[in-house]
């Protein structure tokens, strides 16, 4: 395992690092391992703008953040709980009722996975207008993975919508997203299973569709009353109730299906990049057995006299 001055490099902002990754001429093919470290730094400078970290309580996450890189359900608990509970008197953080939108943020290496494949995604119809949207933005972190694609293409005039039912999550992700480009990004209070939502983009070309929840989503991980456990020894790790199977993904995404006849074939062309992108199949096989696996097992089912017509 790196050492942890690579994963986190005091010497950059998240605004650094943000504007590094935006840079046309990085290319991931040959700059992998550099992208790599860039992509693990901005997740875990957003995470420390997002909790409001100090030096102090970031010093004392820093082993945990280190172990969780390495994705595992343990370590990635274990530093949920480290945020959660407060270090000196047990009490939990004010700012995270959000537990959703944390739960996905910890998961560092997964968070990081997915942030490189929309930030460095080209299949869009490149245009002199960017509009991107996130259904269930959570955090909000990935939204910023949109805007470095628009501006890895030198779009000046971007807007990325976000859409998520915690209302602290959105006013956080709003916090951060401000301080980054608050003319490009912004996230609202919305129901995402509401259909009338996919409206508001009516004869607008979309260049990023994103709905993406995920996490530690384990069988190892249970809920007991208002703890999260470890199946095994029983031990409770947080005093938090996390709603481990909250997934709006079929149902947005046949929504939008549904209000934009033109979305299948604008996938299928390359005009709109999905994300996951589960009309053109690029999904993870080893997902099969996992929750992503359900979702695009029941979404392709979803989706199939959609594709016939499109």
């Amino acid at each position: 395992m790196k050492e942890f001055d690579q994963y986190y490099r005091r010497d950059l902002t998240l605004e650094d690092v943000i504007g590094e990754l935006s840079n046309p001429g990085l290319d991931f093919s040959r700059h992998r391992e550099q992208v790599n470290d860039l992509v693990i730094n901005l997740v875990i400078k957003y995470l420390c703008k997002y909790l409001q970290l100090s030096d102090d309580d970031f010093q004392r996450l820093q082993e945990d953040v280190r172990l969780a890189i390495a994705n595992s359900p343990e370590d990635i608990v274990i530093l949920m709980t480290s945020i959660l509970i407060g270090y000196e008197n047990g009490e939990t953080i004010p700012l995270l009722s959000e537990k959703m939108a944390l739960q996905c943020l910890v998961a560092i290496r997964e968070t990081a996975a997915i942030f490189k494949e929309i930030a460095f995604n080209d299949q869009f119809s490149v245009q002199d207008n960017f509009i991107g949207v996130d259904y269930g933005s959570g955090t909000g972190i990935l939204m910023v993975a949109s805007l470095i694609a628009a501006r890895r293409q030198r779009i000046r005039n971007v807007g990325i919508y976000g859409f998520d039912l915690q209302e602290d999550a959105v006013r956080n992700s709003n916090r951060v997203l401000g301080s980054i480009d608050g003319d490009a990004m912004r996230t609202r209070v919305v129901d995402v299973t509401n259909l009338e939502i996919h409206h508001i983009f009516d004869n607008l070309p979309l260049a990023h569709w994103v709905s993406e929840t995920f996490g530690c989503n384990t069988s190892r991980l249970f809920v007991d009353g208002n703890r999260i456990c470890l199946d095994g020894g029983r031990k409770a790790v947080a005093h938090a109730t996390i709603n481990l199977s909250s997934d709006p993904f079929e149902v947005v995404a046949c929504g939008t299906a549904m209000v934009r006849p033109s979305f299948v074939s604008d996938v299928k062309a390359c005009r709109t990049a999905m994300f996951p992108d589960l009309i053109n199949g690029l999904y993870r096989p080893d997902f099969e057995n996992s929750v992503l696996g359900l979702r695009t097992a029941i979404t392709r089912q979803l989706l199939r006299p959609l594709q016939k017509g499109a």
